[in-house]
């Protein structure tokens, strides 16, 4: 996509495994190793009435925006294991709608509870 001057290209991955809803669905991965820009995309998908409106966003970041950082933020919350035991990835959940966006040096998995007959 052309925007001023800029060309980005995507390369999306499709994966399928069940999520926290029962259902099956599909999990896109962005990866933006732009030191400065963030990205928004609009993916545009219209799923059938029956499937869900939200998405689970999943944004990986380093600490301060430092790469040599030893923590890594999800969603801006530290990770951090405590007593052996590995915290809660809780997603941030946004109406399907909104585009998403990929700040930079960072990467983000973005799972969408529907099916998509190219992914059957």
């Amino acid at each position: 996509k052309h925007a001023m001057g800029w060309q980005l290209n995507i390369h999306i991955v499709f994966l399928r495994f069940p999520f926290i809803f029962v259902q099956d669905g599909i999990t896109i991965i962005f990866l933006n190793l732009n030191n400065q820009t963030a990205y928004h995309v609009d993916l545009s998908l219209q799923p059938p009435s029956s499937e869900a409106t939200v998405r689970m966003e999943y944004h990986l970041t380093p600490d301060g925006g430092d790469l040599h950082s030893q923590v890594s933020l999800l969603n801006g919350i530290p990770l951090i294991v405590t007593n052996e035991e590995i915290p809660l990835l809780l997603p941030k959940i946004v109406p399907n709608e909104e585009p998403i966006l990929i700040q930079p040096l960072s990467y983000a998995f973005i799972s969408l509870p529907m099916t998509l007959p190219a992914c059957l």
